[in-house]
């Protein structure tokens, strides 16, 4: 079945995949470190926050923010290159393989079944979208985006912990518009993320306590 991803550079689309996965690695490990107290968390902020930015150079279709609240660190990702929410579902959610629903404010609202459902919901498309897939290989996912007021971008909500899944539509939509601006591949990411090990080592007790912990509320993506 043509997917959204068959549109992207398949090395450049592995390299992403490979940078991508290890700037959540990091953000991960910096976020379980706040939540359990850990005392060398400071050292490794300015660190964190260069990063960020030779992330930001290298693929320049994206926007992250990180933002510390209440003992949690938070990663949100923005597309630059796109302002309607209508657009990206057209141009490229739409093409992620598998779609199974939209909705305008919850999940599963108009089934792809119902041409009638279908259309006027996308025509119906303004700040918020909501979008399910169903992979027969995998499982169903869901897909939330909505735009920022304050940072007068889109923005790709998801789960830190399973984003880096090169199988999942957020993976793929953030891939997407990352090379769709171009990535400049003189810049060297993975080494650079890498050299800042954040080798501690968490407890089962510490881990289970950050994915219990872990509950991103769509309130918070105002």
């Amino acid at each position: 079945m043509p997917d959204l991803s068959d549109e992207l550079d398949k090395e450049e689309f592995a390299e992403f995949h490979k940078d991508f996965s290890e700037l959540l690695r990091i953000t991960i490990g910096i976020d379980m470190a706040f939540k359990m107290l850990d005392p060398t968390i400071n050292s490794y902020e300015d660190e964190y926050k260069k990063l960020i930015r030779i992330f930001m150079k290298k693929y320049s279709g994206l926007a992250l923010k990180h933002e510390t609240r209440n003992g949690t660190l938070k990663l949100r990702i923005f597309l630059k290159t796109e302002k309607d929410i209508k657009e990206i579902f057209l141009k490229a959610a739409s093409k992620i393989s598998g779609i199974k629903s939209v909705g305008l404010n919850s999940f599963d609202e108009a089934q792809v079944s119902d041409a009638a459902k279908v259309t006027k919901a996308i025509n119906g498309i303004k700040d918020k979208l909501y979008i399910t897939y169903n992979d027969p290989e995998y499982e169903t996912f869901t897909l939330f985006l909505i735009e920022n007021k304050i940072e007068k971008k889109i923005e790709i909500v998801y789960d830190l912990k399973t984003a880096s899944d090169k199988f999942r539509p957020e993976f793929k939509l953030i891939a997407f518009y990352a090379l769709k601006s171009g990535m400049k591949k003189n810049i060297e990411f993975f080494s650079k993320a890498a050299a800042i090990g954040f080798v501690r080592v968490f407890t089962d007790e510490e881990r289970n306590k950050w994915t219990e912990d872990f509950n991103p509320k769509l309130n918070d993506f105002g």
